[in-house]
């Protein structure tokens, strides 16, 4: 193939990804909700989510943040329906918003009562990145949440052998055990 077809079918394929991509590209309300977020505005950023929605946003961004909105509202409830609605916007190769919500929706999981489904989610985020240490930690304070001493020591060892110079996780694994 000449360089001439060549870079007539990169080019191609990079306009195909760019009208492809997340939507209309407008992001307004999901940036103006995040921003709230920040500010602890809580219900005020639940309304520029629901705005994005109807606008036709990006709505894996706009449920994601609708999730962490409740969160912030500790309706663990309410997250956990947002977050999975989020999730239902992935497609077959999980990318790093995947992981970032999968940790939220464990999280919402956890404090809304229900420790099994949290370790299910940490198990699942496992699977997919055997090497990530953070899940690997939590995944072993939830272990411990539900009684399973042995499970959530080989779970912290394991997020200490992956970072042996972490020593804030090492301090972080104390106070879940002493805790416990």
């Amino acid at each position: 193939m000449n360089k001439g077809k060549w870079l007539a079918a990169v080019m191609g394929c990079v306009c195909m990804l760019a009208l492809a991509g997340c939507g209309s590209g407008k992001h307004e309300n999901v940036d103006q909700g995040m921003e709230l977020i920040g500010q602890l505005e809580y219900e005020e950023a639940l309304k520029y989510f629901d705005a994005a929605l109807l606008e036709k946003e990006d709505p894996q961004l706009a449920y994601r943040g609708g999730g962490l909105a409740c969160m912030g509202l500790t309706d663990y409830e309410k997250a956990a329906e947002y977050l999975e609605k989020a999730l239902s916007y992935s497609d077959y190769r999980p990318g790093q918003i995947d992981y970032d919500i999968n940790f939220y929706l464990a999280t919402a999981y956890y404090r809304q009562g229900n420790p099994e489904r949290a370790r299910e989610v940490y198990q699942a985020i496992l699977d997919m990145k055997p090497k990530d240490k953070t899940a690997w930690y939590l995944l072993g304070v939830v272990q411990l949440e539900l009684g399973n001493r042995e499970d959530a020591q080989a779970a912290f060892d394991r997020a200490v052998e992956l970072d042996p110079t972490d020593y804030d996780m090492r301090i972080d694994i104390f106070c879940s055990c002493s805790e416990n």
